[in-house]
């Protein structure tokens, strides 16, 4: 049976319980559960003790499940047939075992779009550099990351626009989670603040521009948030794509671990 919780507060107290029993997988999904926005969709497949999650904010459809059983996927998927989602995102496991009942149903395959893993962090190593000076993003900045973040977000989603972007800065510095590596003067790298839990903080929306890449100023912002993350007595995570080994390197270098795998499939 599929249900559609009123609001994000009914979500959260139906499976809150279960999401934080891994709540570095589930990060996404909690995160994105904490807002309440009206535009958001809540749902859930059940049969018997068996469920899957979805939550719909906007892009795609965030997934979590206790099982992989094909019942409930299906369920799902029968659902969301006259619902416009561009994709799904989740645990790989969970991810793979949707995209096998969709091909069963419509005769065509979703399209990996991004090939993540999920990396935490409780401990740093000390292994960048001390360059620069990092400080919390202003007004001042906006017109300049504006455009960082337009780059950024056209690899996860093409039809970004400057507007978009540029609101997206503007509200990470309204909540003063945005952080830029300033070098003689001159910002160079940025990252930001997101989804504080129980345990745990995400770090995302890592990016440096292409001129001032491979110099360490990406490892050097990420390891002194990290570090702030630890301060506030939480967990760091964060996502990053498999397709860049070299990031995944550094991260790892910093002091992150893997946790587990995720995708990000699209319709075509």
């Amino acid at each position: 049976m599929i249900k559609q919780y009123k609001n994000n507060l009914e979500f959260l107290s139906n499976n809150k319980g279960y999401l934080l029993q891994d709540e570095i997988k589930h990060s996404l999904i909690l995160g994105i559960s904490q807002k309440d926005n009206d535009t958001f969709t809540f749902l859930s497949s059940n049969i018997d003790d068996r469920f899957l999650l979805g939550v719909l904010a906007g892009k795609n459809l965030i997934l979590a499940s206790n099982t992989l059983e094909s019942d409930v996927y299906l369920e799902m998927i029968n659902h969301m047939d006259n619902i416009y989602y561009p994709g799904i995102i989740g645990t790989k496991e969970h991810c793979e075992k949707y995209n096998e009942l969709y091909i069963d149903k419509y005769q065509e395959s979703l399209i990996i779009k991004m090939n993540q893993r999920i990396y935490l962090c409780s401990e740093v190593n000390n292994y960048s550099k001390d360059l620069g000076k990092i400080r919390l993003a202003d007004f001042q900045d906006v017109d300049i990351l504006q455009d960082w973040a337009l780059d950024f977000y056209k690899d996860i989603d093409p039809n970004t626009t400057i507007k978009d972007a540029r609101e997206s800065v503007v509200d990470k510095v309204n909540r003063g989670t945005l952080y830029v590596l300033e070098v003689n003067d001159e910002i160079v790298s940025m990252t930001a603040r997101a989804r504080s839990i129980n345990k745990t903080e995400t770090i995302g929306f890592v990016y440096t521009p292409a001129i001032y890449r491979k110099k360490g100023y990406a490892s050097t912002i990420v390891e002194e948030i990290t570090k702030k993350i630890h301060n506030d007595g939480r967990v760091a995570t964060l996502y990053t794509d498999l397709s860049n080994p070299t990031s995944n390197s550094i991260y790892m270098k910093i002091g992150y671990t893997p946790h587990c795998d995720s995708l990000m499939l699209n319709k075509k």
